[in-house]
């Protein structure tokens, strides 16, 4: 199977960002496709959560050392390192009250969304 290089980046909202850059090649350089995609997914899963409040967050500012983000910024970045690797990216959003939160599974969620949810997770 091919490896990723820094050739696999292609147009996406964050390049040439030098720190998108830096993250997309520390987390996928090296690694066959679908290894590079579950580590980028393992790699901004694990970025701590944080409720953001006031303007709006500049994803690539979550990619610092000891950065932070909630929801959005991170399925941005993570949207374009999965573009940037041949993966086709498709937004969607969703209201709902905190209140209401499910503890559903990815594939229920994906259920009730109606979405194609790839599972990138091992971890099952």
């Amino acid at each position: 199977m091919e490896t990723v290089d820094n050739s696999a980046i292609t147009d996406n909202i964050f390049y040439p960002h030098n720190l998108f850059l830096d993250r997309f090649n520390e987390w996928s350089c090296g690694r066959e496709k679908l290894d590079a995609a579950q580590n980028i997914y393992k790699s901004i899963r694990d970025i701590p959560y944080s409720v953001y409040v006031g303007p709006p967050q500049n994803p690539v500012d979550i990619l610092v050392p000891g950065g932070e983000g909630s929801c959005t910024p991170k399925h941005i970045i993570l949207g374009d390192m999965l573009g940037s690797l041949g993966f086709q990216v498709r937004y969607s959003s969703a209201v709902f009250n905190w209140s209401d939160l499910i503890s559903g599974s990815a594939s229920e969620i994906g259920e009730l969304t109606k979405l194609e949810v790839l599972i990138l997770d091992d971890n099952k």
